[in-house]
């Protein structure tokens, strides 16, 4: 059998070659194709899609944002005066962003914060049947233990590159703390108070001069993250005057941050550590007005994170303006009264309820609490238990004394149970051989004699008829043993007793002293000077109480025209008496003036009305002085009430409100009425240079 070679000729060979190439040139373009349609979409992706979010972050990358500091609103008196103004100073700002963040400034202060807090437990767990022991308060980490915890479980390569970290850290601090002239361990407490979880500049020295801040510049290459910066500051004019109406600003604090009031602070206005926070008086009432709306600063930085340049800003904007009710010239009279003694003056007018002036003394110069105080400041305003500086006695409780007689005499007259005549040998017998003195004999007296020359046995027998139910609806009618409703913080409501109260609330005995006590505005009476003289104001307009209200409006700081907040006279309610009655209390208020305890109060050209009162404190020979009363041009109706009380301290300051405060609500009427001279010029305060540098 024959063999046959078979062979493919070279033209097949060569036409399957070429249809292998075909094949991979197809498939590689196919791949290539598929390459080029999975970048092209990705391009569109990245530019198209997301390409806003992207550009964001390169911006972000190669720019920083701060936040600049607002004014607080200035406030006025009701005649345009400021009583509270800013100026500038200049402050030393760290910028954590600057100097590695956050994280790695807490690892050196504060490495506790830095623990993560432990997980509760879950809803659904089992309790113990038994009460479990209380927990003791866990004790406080220190700096290497808090560390040790926070890196247990770090691999050596990591924990080797934070050490190495924390060392050049430990030595920035050192050298920041030499240029700003600061212990180290000052400003490591300065930055754990203050800082912040955002990268947000921290406040490290405040007021520094320009001395200071050109040493801190010489060093700017080698102390990057370090500012200095020119911002607000309160300034007070007139250091003294109205110091606790007016109030002062604090740093805030980490527990002011977590109340809800500052968590419904609209963005532009939340606070941070640091900034200041209004603290008492109307700084603190009215925060939120007060509060300006912040800014912000872009600049571009480098690679370490220096500024390098200005990129835009958004201005921050001053807070609102407080316009007052209050007469700044009043005011100035109602302290000078005071003489800088323990007391309080009240002045308000009976028609809408407007406080005109509001003074508490002794009183101090606001100024010191814008600058860090010495030891001595500190001491004068704290620690002087006797004066207590910082106390406000014009919402302050005590006895109101013969002052609340105008209470008793209203029940009296209401209720039909007020006596027409009365027999004062200087006592009253309490049964026994116990008598109940008055502060003189007055003989036969009537119910106008009697409030004139302040009969104490006249009211002991009022007291009695009239009772303790109907004394104290009455006292409540007049707005007194509650709050006014001010526009301020921290009012007292002060107390009006009753059977009741005291065998309910105190579990004591209730005895006929005890409403002879109650009818002169004694043992357990306790009004504050605000109350008071909304008594006086309530007779003066014929029978309204209105709420007394400091602030007349808010303006807009760039727009003065533009109200925010208008202040409505609000009636609290009416007491009721008839024309007569009120005529009657009216009268016998003159004759205090005219021929009684309180004629040093009279005004010339003025009819004036009050009544004094000297309130007993229970130690021999320490009585507090009282006047409360009001005036009006004749023919005209009263515009002024006021209250003048003047606080004992120590045996031997034995106050008559005759004598002390009668001549003291004299010098208030007579410059409330006087003709206003030329407005006395404000002080201007010296700012710090507007120039800002940083150091690079």
């Amino acid at each position: 059998m024959s063999r046959h070679r078979y062979f493919t000729p070279p033209q097949t060979q060569q036409r399957v070659a070429e249809d292998i190439s075909i094949v991979r040139i197809i498939g590689m373009g196919g791949v290539l194709l598929s390459l080029f349609s999975v970048l092209v979409g990705r391009l569109w992706l990245l530019q198209m899609v997301r390409g806003e979010e992207h550009r964001d972050k390169a911006l972000s990358n190669r720019s920083r944002a701060v936040r600049t500091t607002a004014p607080r609103g200035v406030i006025k008196d009701s005649k345009g005066r400021t009583l509270v103004d800013n100026t500038t100073k200049r402050v030393v700002f760290l910028h954590p962003d600057e100097v590695g963040g956050v994280e790695r400034l807490l690892r050196i202060v504060d490495p506790a914060r830095l623990i993560p807090p432990p997980k509760e437990k879950p809803a659904g767990s089992k309790k113990p049947l038994a009460s479990p022991a209380p927990t003791p308060a866990p004790v406080p980490l220190t700096k290497a233990e808090a560390l040790r915890e926070l890196d247990k479980k770090r691999s050596p390569k990591k924990l080797a590159k934070l050490q190495e970290q924390d060392k050049q850290a430990s030595a920035y601090l050192d050298l920041l703390a030499k240029r700003i002239e600061v212990p180290r361990e000052e400003l490591e407490k300065t930055i754990r108070g203050k800082i912040s979880g955002a990268n947000d500049p921290i406040p490290i020295r405040e007021g520094i001069d320009q001395a200071l801040m050109a040493r801190i510049y010489e060093l700017q290459d080698n102390l990057p993250g370090v500012s200095v910066e020119v911002v607000p500051m309160r300034y007070y004019p007139f250091p003294n005057r109205a110091t606790h109406v007016l109030g002062f600003t604090a740093q805030v604090n980490p527990d002011d941050l977590k109340t809800p009031k500052l968590a419904d602070y609209p963005t532009d206005k939340k606070y941070r550590p640091g900034d200041l926070i209004g603290r008492t008086g109307l700084e603190m009432q009215y925060d939120a007005y007060l509060r300006g709306t912040l800014g912000s600063e872009r600049f571009e930085v480098d690679g370490r994170g220096r500024r390098r340049k200005e990129m835009g800003e958004v201005p921050a904007k001053a807070g609102d303006t407080l316009v007052l009710a209050l007469d700044a010239r009043v005011q100035e009279a109602a302290e000078k009264a005071l003489g800088g003694n323990p007391g309080a003056v009240v002045a308000i007018d009976p028609r809408n309820g407007h406080i005109l002036a509001m003074a508490s003394g002794p009183t101090y110069d606001l100024n010191l609490r814008t600058r860090p105080m010495t030891t001595a400041e500190s001491d004068m305003l704290n620690k002087d238990k006797a004066k207590r500086p910082l106390l406000n006695r014009t919402i302050a409780r005590f006895p109101p004394g013969s002052t609340f007689k105008i209470v008793t005499m209203a029940a009296g007259l209401a209720s039909h149970r007020l006596p027409s005549s009365a027999f004062c040998p200087g006592y009253i017998s309490l049964g026994g051989n116990k008598k109940k003195k008055c502060h003189g004999t007055h003989g036969s007296v009537s119910p106008t004699s009697a409030f004139a020359q302040s009969c104490d046995v006249f009211y002991y027998n009022a007291g009695v008829k009239i009772g303790d139910v109907t004394l104290a609806e009455w006292a409540g009618k007049f707005g007194l043993g509650k709050v006014t409703g001010l526009d301020f913080p921290y009012e007292k409501s002060g107390t009006i007793p009753t059977k009741k109260w005291v065998t309910e609330e105190l579990k004591e005995g209730w005895w006929r002293g005890n409403l002879y006590d109650m009818a002169i505005g004694q043992g357990y009476d306790e009004a504050t000077p605000l109350q008071i003289a909304l008594v006086a104001a309530t007779i003066a307009n014929g029978g309204t109480v209105w709420q007394p209200h400091l602030v007349d409006k808010v303006v807009d700081s760039d727009d003065p025209k533009k109200v925010l907040l208008e202040t409505k006279p609000v009636e609290l309610g009416k007491l009721g008496l008839s024309k007569d009655h009120i005529g009657q209390i009216q009268r016998a208020m003159r004759s205090v003036v005219e021929s009684g305890t309180g004629k040093a109060a009279a005004v010339s050209g003025i009819e004036v009305y009050g009544k004094t009162g000297t309130a007993e404190t229970g130690v021999s020979a320490k009585t507090h002085g009282w006047f409360t009363g009001y005036a009006a041009r004749r023919g005209e109706a009263p515009s002024i009430a006021v209250c003048v009380f003047r606080e004992a301290l120590k045996s031997g300051d034995n106050f008559h409100g005759g004598d002390v405060c009668a001549p003291a609500a004299h010098h208030v009427i007579e410059t409330y009425f006087s003709s206003e001279t030329t407005k006395s010029p404000v002080p201007k305060p010296t700012p710090a240079p507007s120039r800002r540098r940083r150091s690079r």
